[in-house]
């Protein structure tokens, strides 16, 4: 009858195996001996009834494949992830290619590509998982950019990349690098897609526009294709986001638009920070950007200024300054926006939410004008407000209904 221990079942003490004593009481040589007798002991088989013994020389064979057996198992011990190895993670202070753009090594990636690319003007920074690249002037006032990459500890240049356009430059020394973990942390939350970004881009806000500010965006999708997008200042602040997952922050966030006191405020607040003045001509706030005529800092000629994705960006200047159409962009009463919108709706019977609609502010004689126009893709509509909200003018609308009717009359 074979006696062999069933599968997994230890095996018994006997002469040369394990011992069922303490392994700490054997000295370190008789316990390294010992594992070794037990795994050639373990790999023999013992003899049926009447049957003969393995020769010495099967006995060699099991005893050589048992020290490849240890070996192996030893090697993988301290050479598997996390191991004891020395070039393991952590071991030389070196950062884990895992967090490239975690807040205690994304500081010191870009200043690895700083070293590199001899300065801090940079067109583009993007961070991985694993590693970085970026794009910056070949050298300090170069008109050549090339591109450099970051990887294990280490940054290099990797080859040209084009003819530098000035006003794309920023400076990776006014971001707050730290700050991007906690952007990327926020996204499967605010989005509604459960994964990780597989990069951050690293941008200036408004190429060519008064400020240099920066941008962090990023964008993921999951496998349905559903997609969103997520984008901070440079302070790691998040001033825009969406996402195609109905209900998620992000959704709901971009489904809101501007025309919510807090948002309509802040659009008008950033159109004043690149006009250097309050004096505008008119600002129109849609539910996704907006745009506006303000006075230059010169004082002698008007501007165009447009805001979208969180930040607002000024070109040349478009036409000469006609002062009765000036007013001081502080006056205007932000709050009462979303207040005459939904009036608009109910006057128009076009009503909320007003996807396609948007809100002019201007200058009517003494005073300022709102005017909210409204479009639901079959039906258009507007109605005009003074300062204190009283209709002035009504056009357009649901048939028969008070703006429609007004039109008619008027």
């Amino acid at each position: 009858m074979d006696d062999r221990p069933a599968w997994g079942t230890p095996p018994r003490n006997q002469p040369g195996g394990f011992t069922t004593g303490p392994a700490d009481a054997l000295p370190e040589d008789d316990r390294l001996a010992d594992l070794y007798a037990s795994v050639v002991d373990t790999g023999r088989r013992k003899p049926r009834a009447g049957g003969t013994a393995p020769s010495g020389r099967w006995r060699v064979v099991g005893a050589l494949v048992a020290v490849v057996v240890v070996c192996a198992a030893v090697g993988w011990l301290l050479l598997r992830p996390g191991g004891t190895d020395p070039s393991s993670a952590g071991a030389t202070g070196a950062v884990d290619p895992a967090d490239a753009w975690s807040a205690s090594a994304a500081p010191q990636v870009v200043a690895d590509l700083v070293e590199v690319a001899g300065g801090t003007q940079f067109v583009a920074v993007f961070l991985y998982a694993g590693y970085a690249s970026a794009v910056a002037p070949t050298a300090p006032g170069a008109t050549t950019t090339d591109r450099y990459a970051w990887r294990d500890g280490k940054a290099e240049r990797s080859g040209p990349e084009g003819v530098l356009d000035p006003d794309e430059l920023f400076d990776v020394t006014t971001v707050d690098w730290t700050a991007i973990e906690g952007f990327v942390s926020q996204v499967p939350e605010l989005s509604g897609i459960d994964s990780m970004p597989s990069s951050v881009y690293v941008e200036r806000a408004v190429a060519g526009g008064a400020s240099a500010d920066a941008q962090l965006s990023l964008s993921l999708s999951d496998d349905y294709g559903r997609s969103a997008n997520l984008i901070a200042d440079q302070a790691g602040q998040i001033v825009w986001m969406s996402s195609d997952i109905e209900g998620s922050p992000a959704s709901e966030w971009a489904a809101a638009g501007l025309l919510q006191t807090d948002r309509t405020r802040q659009v008008a607040d950033d159109l004043v920070a690149v006009a250097g003045s309050t004096q505008f001509v008119s600002v129109r706030i849609f539910n996704g950007h907006a745009s506006a005529y303000a006075l230059n800092a010169p004082g002698d000629s008007v501007d165009y200024l447009s805001w979208s994705r969180g930040f607002a960006s000024t070109s040349s200047s478009t036409s000469t300054v006609n002062p009765a159409a000036l007013f001081d962009v502080t006056t205007v009463d932000w709050t009462s926006v979303a207040g005459l919108v939904a009036q608009a709706g109910d006057l128009t019977g076009i009503g909320a939410p007003m996807l396609h609609g948007s809100v002019e502010v201007s200058r009517a004689g003494s005073g300022l004008v709102y005017e909210v126009y409204l479009d639901d893709d079959s039906v258009t509509g507007s109605v005009a407000f003074d300062a204190t909200g009283q209709v002035v003018s009504m056009r357009g609308g649901v048939p028969g209904s008070a703006s429609d009717q007004w039109d008619a009359a008027h």
